[in-house]
């Protein structure tokens, strides 16, 4: 996706907040654009095979999602720079980048070859 997630920016061009999420910027209303998108909250940061999952973060601008990648580590963009990865959610302890607040998965969808 090439669109910035921001609740607060839409309807400006460049912006996207899925339908029926919260809207305003309580840590919680990431949570709600990734429910709209068929995510459930979980416990754990494992490598669960069939799920995709992210961890979402809270700091003290807000808050910011990171994805697992295929081989079980995680990268997220900082800013507008290119993005990083790292081996563990924690990796960025309790830094000025936050704390993870939760992590959520959703089924990979398996699209047939027709």
């Amino acid at each position: 996706m090439t669109k910035k997630w921001d609740p607060t920016a839409i309807p400006l061009p460049g912006y996207y907040w899925p339908p029926n999420a919260r809207r305003d910027a309580h840590p919680d209303a990431l949570r709600s654009a990734f429910e709209a998108i068929g995510y459930e909250v979980c416990e754990r940061d494992n490598l669960e095979d069939g799920y995709e999952k992210v961890a979402l973060y809270v700091d003290a601008n807000g808050s910011w999602a990171a994805k697992q990648e295929a081989n079980g580590e995680w990268s997220c963009k900082l800013g507008n720079e290119e993005d990083v990865r790292y081996k563990t959610p924690h990796s960025f302890g309790d830094s000025i980048y936050g704390h993870v607040a939760y992590f959520m998965k959703r089924q990979i969808k398996v699209v047939a070859n027709e």
